[in-house]
């Protein structure tokens, strides 16, 4: 009697996590196995997981990857001025070591032969010390046993599973080339952008001019091992255009230097490497200036992410080290140039 107990309970539990992984199996919310079975649509919202998916189960030649600053670029941009299919890998508040995890399994996968990499300035001067974030392993390796975070996760059923149902049965769908994107959410505007800038005070003395170098090569060592280790791609890498209050604020807390040191460091690094192109458009007077390009002092607009594609595939922007001191010394002029009082009193 027990022992039919057993196997009969045995059984039923059996049959409840397989029917449990199989739901999780068919809805894929992290796109871990497929893409999308049955015309469902997937709300694209978890980046870190969704994107392993993206990199094991779509076909793609080119790859871009970056920061929020690179989240409202759209794949078919990047189809329609450079050779092979593109995916668009976003990670909110990436560190370097992140988009090298990214860019290493995509290469595993599809020997991919572009990269477009933004190494935001932001992202440079800060210590991967401090990287605090969970990249989800057991979804971008091939160790099938760990799948079990995944498959036998209540949080994946209950939250993603019955969202991604939620998010059919309203009839809503989310074009693959609009994956990740944000900019239809917010305003894009000068009164939007000062509006919400916090000017800082005045600093009385000047911070070391070299008091982020070595935090910047720490995170550069991080990518050019990877740049060096695979020849094969080509790296188009771009400092993101950061608006002229970006700069304001550092003028006012007294780091300028340091931010142009490290502006400086990167292109003089990046220049060593023969697969690695460094665009720099910090100094686009006619962007930066222009707050109609931006929500924030550093997000900027869909036309501009729009722009930078057309840019790289141009060669505007580019910077190498026989320019590198002569590309920082515009950004410097400029600031030091800009009427910041005039533009801050229309706040």
């Amino acid at each position: 009697m027990y022992k039919k107990f057993t196997i009969v309970t045995l059984s039923a539990t059996l049959a409840l996590l397989l029917l449990f992984g199989g739901v999780i199996w068919a809805f894929d919310p992290f796109l871990q196995y497929h893409q999308p079975l049955f015309s469902l649509s997937v709300d694209y919202q978890v980046e870190r997981y969704q994107n392993a998916g993206i990199i094991k189960n779509w076909r793609y030649q080119n790859v871009v990857t970056g920061s929020s600053m690179t989240g409202n670029f759209r794949p078919s941009w990047f189809d329609q001025y450079f050779d092979g299919g593109t995916v668009k890998l976003t990670y909110p508040d990436a560190y370097v070591s992140e988009l090298v995890r990214a860019l290493t399994v995509c290469w595993e996968k599809q020997r991919i032969a572009k990269a477009f990499v933004g190494l935001d300035i932001n992202m440079l001067i800060r210590s991967e010390s401090g990287n605090t974030h969970v990249m989800p392993d057991y979804l971008y390796n091939d160790f099938l046993p760990d799948d079990v975070s995944y498959v036998l996760n209540k949080s994946v059923m209950f939250d993603y599973v019955t969202h991604t149902a939620k998010f059919n049965v309203d009839g809503r769908h989310i074009p693959f080339d609009e994956a990740f994107t944000w900019d239809q959410d917010y305003e894009w505007s000068q009164q939007k952008v000062l509006s919400s800038y916090n000017r800082p005070s005045a600093a009385e003395t000047k911070a070391d001019p070299h008091m982020y170098d070595q935090a910047v090569l720490e995170n550069l060592s991080i990518f050019c091992d990877f740049a060096e280790k695979y020849p094969e791609i080509e790296f188009y890498v771009f400092s993101a255009p950061y608006s002229i209050l970006y700069w304001d604020s550092r003028a006012r807390i007294g780091d300028i230097e340091a931010i142009l040191s490290a502006n400086l460091l990167t292109i003089n690094t990046l220049s060593q490497y023969p697969n690695v192109r460094f665009y720099y458009f910090n100094n686009m007077e006619e962007i930066v200036t222009d707050l109609d390009n931006y929500t924030d002092s550093v997000h900027y607009s869909k036309q501009i992410s729009r722009d930078m594609v057309k840019w790289m595939a141009e060669g505007t922007g580019l910077a190498t080290a026989a320019d590198a001191a002569q590309q920082i010394d515009k950004m410097r002029d400029m600031v030091a140039a800009f009427d910041f009082e005039a533009l801050v009193e229309k706040k």
